[in-house]
């Protein structure tokens, strides 16, 4: 049984190189985020899915 307690979404617009950060700086914020969402402790989460569309373009792996 899968259960959805909590969801978040990275801004577009935002320029990580500017910001001097990489994906995985986005990926961490962005469960943290989720987390923060569902009101619940890390060692809680048994499994956490990650859609990325465009990961691949901006890493230079597609």
């Amino acid at each position: 049984m899968s259960v959805v307690l909590g969801g978040i979404q990275s801004d577009f617009a935002r320029h990580l190189a500017r910001e001097g950060k990489e994906v995985a700086d986005l990926v961490g914020e962005l469960v943290d985020g989720a987390l923060d969402d569902a009101r619940i402790d890390a060692r809680e989460v048994e499994t956490i899915h990650v859609g990325n569309a465009f990961g691949q373009l901006f890493t230079g792996q597609g």
